[in-house]
């Protein structure tokens, strides 16, 4: 049960850096496709919408992420518990 809870956990802190990671790729994209070139403000404003979306999406991974993680552990102490009391 414990070896499902950390490979579930363990798939979760994966998804939440590779989405930190994908964040950071467009920021640098945006600002490097700025600097490149003269976007138009209807381009930048999507890309900024498109931005601020992603932050979002990864705050809210983050905090699922925490969330599962205490409830994992809580689970996890409980089996422990009644594993070791019988």
């Amino acid at each position: 049960m414990k070896d499902i809870a950390i490979y579930k956990l363990a798939r979760i802190e994966q998804a939440v850096d590779r989405l930190a990671r994908a964040v950071e790729r467009l920021e640098e994209a945006a600002v490097s496709k700025a600097e490149a070139s003269a976007i138009d403000a209807e381009a930048e404003h999507a890309l900024r919408l498109d931005l601020e979306g992603l932050r979002s999406d990864y705050e809210n991974l983050r905090t699922v992420s925490r969330t599962v993680s205490g409830r994992l552990d809580s689970a996890i102490d409980r089996v422990r518990g009644v594993l070791e009391s019988s």
